[in-house]
């Protein structure tokens, strides 16, 4: 097939149309001052034709084909595709995926069945046309939603994605003895939880067990957790005339030991204070100095908009360069004020004013907040909190009200499963370095890893090796390095700088959590599938020449028709 049409001395082209039009105006003027002016029209057309041919012969045309592609079928785990395949492509070359396989033992067209490469591998891929057969879903536990660390004491959440589990039965182990279970009672994917509460701090591996239909214990997955101690917290809260929400909120803030300074508005420029467990002055204008005091600030979204410049001036530095957190309480109506840009998150209205959260009802502002790049939600796969970094600080939004509602019904604890959740994910970070892990990490598999708001003089290691870092030069303050991990269980991340900090990491063995571990590969090869090719990947191109004799030819034709046409006569 012909794609395309050149010049091998195409930059001579300008020249040469220079000099061809000058020769060809010289042919016609000789032409047409001659006394027999029979047949000009020819020997004008046969002049062209002459100069057209020379002008070719200097440029060297050339045609470019493309050359059907190659196919090689790769074979991943669960295939399911590989007789049709080679049905349709009879002369395709199948091979069975491992590591050791290069990107020139491909061809330029790749199919792969199955649910893809590993990651780490994709880049293989990238001068190549590379198609996905539709392969279904593992069935089995497809996610994990979990809080790696949570605090003492607070009744927590693991949410897990299923697929094809109806009449099986989840049983969630912890600290030695079953703490929840769950049946699937649906076909297909369906979302579940189950609840556990942190009894003693440390590292810990709980367990997942599954049962089939008829009760058979058929696996077990391990889940890490690292349970920390319940921080005690700085908090300012600012609210406006006293409800029964702030009322319930201050207690239950109170109860949980931390150090509160309220100020509620009783009218324009009256305030009422109150101070539990930390000694501080009345305060009408909200300062560095006052913020540099708290872990975390609490107000509604009409008290910050009360503020003034100076004061969200203050916040904002506060939030950015001291890591102090944020959380706006949003009511009917507030989102939809211009809020300042780096306190606005992205919502929509809805009819709905109640929502289901975990085991409980919850009333809501009558808004669903939006998950973005940035923005993360604090209750997974809900959206009545979210979360985002500015700078070394955290600011939430939450659109629950009237949440005092549980205590009256009952439900204590999950009120304080809520809001304690909520406070410790918004308040000072215990570190200025936000590290982040985006895949599970298993024995003798690279493992990259990103760190954000980092010290670039501070040294990163890992089990004592110590980690090659690159910066990310679309994002300055982002860095990210890949760990080979040697054996499996816990490791300690440790970052050495002005201020020390240690993360957790769990590394699995092979065939641990593998229907999550594929299921995460078949949506990383979904998404470069549908990158754009490379040019390298639509095909191969060939330049073929043209052949100069037939410009030869054709120039000596015309040149002999223009010799005797006169003669002729």
């Amino acid at each position: 097939m012909i794609e395309g049409f050149g010049f091998v001395h195409h930059d001579w082209w300008i020249t040469v149309m220079i000099i061809g039009v000058v020769v060809f105006s010289l042919l016609c003027i000789k032409e047409i001052i001659r006394q027999d002016r029979s047949h000009l029209v020819l020997r004008i057309l046969a002049s062209f034709i002459a100069v057209l041919s020379l002008c070719l012969l200097a440029l060297k045309p050339y045609i470019q084909n493309q050359k059907p592609l190659d196919t090689t079928v790769i074979l991943t785990e669960g295939h399911m595709h590989e007789d049709s395949l080679a049905a349709v492509y009879p002369n395709a070359h199948f091979i069975n995926w491992s590591d050791s396989i290069s990107e020139k033992q491909l061809t330029n067209k790749v199919i792969i069945d199955g649910y893809g490469l590993p990651v780490y591998d994709l880049w293989k891929l990238d001068a190549k046309e590379v198609t996905l057969s539709r392969t279904p879903l593992p069935k089995g536990v497809l996610k994990v939603k979990q809080e790696q660390e949570v605090p003492l004491g607070t009744r927590s959440s693991i949410h897990f994605k299923v697929n094809d589990l109806k009449g099986h039965k989840l049983v969630l182990r912890s600290f030695g003895q079953r703490s929840d279970s769950v049946m699937v009672d649906q076909e297909g994917q369906r979302e579940v939880s189950l609840y556990y509460e942190p009894k003693t701090t440390g590292k810990f591996v709980f367990d997942l067990l599954h049962y089939d239909q008829s009760n058979e214990l058929i696996n077990t997955e391990p889940l890490p957790v690292v349970v920390h101690p319940s921080r005690k917290l700085n908090i300012l809260f600012l609210h406006g005339f006293p409800t029964f929400e702030s009322k319930f909120l201050k207690k239950f803030m109170i109860e949980s030991d931390h150090a509160l300074s309220v100020r509620n508005q009783i009218s324009t420029n009256r305030f009422k204070f109150e101070n539990y467990n930390i000694e501080i002055r009345e305060y009408r204008t909200i300062t560095d100095q006052l913020l540099s005091r708290f872990d975390l600030v609490i107000l509604d979204v009409k008290h910050l908009l009360q503020l003034k410049r100076n004061e969200l001036t203050a916040l904002e530095s506060a939030i950015e360069q001291k890591g102090v957190g944020l959380l706006i309480l949003a009511n009917g109506g507030d989102l939809d004020m211009k809020l300042p840009k780096w306190a606005t998150f992205a919502h929509e209205k809805t009819k709905e004013m109640e929502t289901d959260l975990d085991s409980v009802t919850v009333s809501t502002a009558g808004y669903n907040l939006m998950e973005d790049l940035n923005t993360e939600a604090i209750f997974s796969g809900r959206q009545l909190a979210m979360k985002r970094r500015h700078g070394l600080g955290v600011i939430s939004a939450s659109v629950i009200t009237s949440s005092y509602q549980l205590v009256l019904d009952g439900k204590e604890s999950d009120y304080q499963m809520i809001w304690k959740k909520i406070l410790e994910s918004t308040a000072r970070p215990l570190t200025s370095n936000n590290v982040r892990f985006d895949q599970l990490s298993y024995v003798d598999e690279p493992t990259p890893f990103f760190l954000s708001n980092f010290d670039p003089t501070a040294i990163v290691r890992i089990d004592k090796e110590v980690m090659p870092l690159k910066q990310n030069l679309l994002i300055p303050e982002q860095w990210q390095s890949v760990y080979w991990p040697k054996k499996e269980g816990w490791e300690t991340l440790t970052i050495e700088g002005s201020t020390n900090s240690e993360q957790a990491i769990y590394v699995f063995k092979s065939g641990e959590r593998q229907t999550e571990k594929l299921t995460n590969r078949l949506e990383k090869n979904i998404q470069f599938t549908q990158k754009e090719p490379s040019n390298n990947a639509k095909g191969i191109f060939v330049k073929t020449n043209l052949s100069y004799w037939w410009f030869y030819l054709i120039f000596l034709f015309s040149m002999a028709y223009l010799w005797i046409e006169p003669k002729l006569r």
